[in-house]
């Protein structure tokens, strides 16, 4: 059976371009530049796969490939096919820190928990300086039941980034699964006091949403 991150997280998977990317022709540059627009706008994951193919068909051994295509794979619930360039993004750059991250996402999708925590691992001390790898290193932390952890990538994503939403939102769900829901509306009042975060993404948040009944909820909407 697959072990699946939640849905709500699919919105996170954010490209982080590699200093060591392989150098492509022209040509393969703009197919690849394409490709990454169409699937961070999410235009059309199919036009974003069939021109990174290009890209792959070409060069192989081209990490920031091979990680869009398994970004890609998984967006369009091919998590044993998106397995696959995982783990050759992996074995060509071993030191770049989202081809783990995106290895561990892709692990955990695939139903292979085993794989999926070492790379958690190896992810881990490889992307403290990166608030949304920190982001994403949570949820899968909590795809893992490892809600402590979960719960420390959270926090340093918010302490690299304190005006991002998403590090707010990830912070408040795992302490909401740890039943803390007391400091999640800390945290999540924090953010809307600092205009970080949006009320009406709290209220539609199949976790969150458990939070507007709290009467501060409604104060931190309240004019002052």
């Amino acid at each position: 059976m697959r072990i699946r991150i939640a849905a709500s997280f699919c919105a996170l998977f954010i490209f982080i371009g590699s200093a060591q990317a392989q150098q492509r022709p022209p040509a393969l540059e703009v197919q690849f530049n394409r490709a990454e627009s169409a699937w961070r706008t999410g235009a059309s994951l199919h036009e974003a796969k069939a021109r990174v193919d290009r890209v792959i068909r070409e060069l192989p051994d081209d990490g920031e490939a091979r990680k869009l295509r398994a970004q890609v794979l998984l967006a369009l619930d091919r998590p044993e096919e998106a397995l696959v360039d995982a783990l050759k993004a992996v074995e060509t750059d071993s030191t770049d820190p989202e081809a783990r991250v995106v290895l561990c996402e892709t692990a955990i999708a695939a139903g292979e928990p085993d794989l999926a925590r070492r790379e958690l691992d190896a992810a881990a001390s490889r992307s403290l300086d990166h608030p949304a790898l920190n982001v994403r290193l949570s949820a899968t932390s909590i795809a893992l039941g490892q809600l402590e952890r979960a719960e420390s990538f959270a926090r340093r994503a918010l302490e690299l980034s304190p005006v991002s939403p998403q590090a707010h939102y990830q912070l408040a769900r795992v302490l909401v699964r740890r039943g803390r829901n007391d400091d999640a509306i800390d945290i999540i009042g924090r953010g809307l006091q600092n205009a970080a975060v949006d009320a009406e993404a709290i209220r539609t948040d199949s976790i969150l949403q458990i939070l507007t009944g709290d009467p501060r909820f409604r104060d931190f909407l309240s004019p002052n």
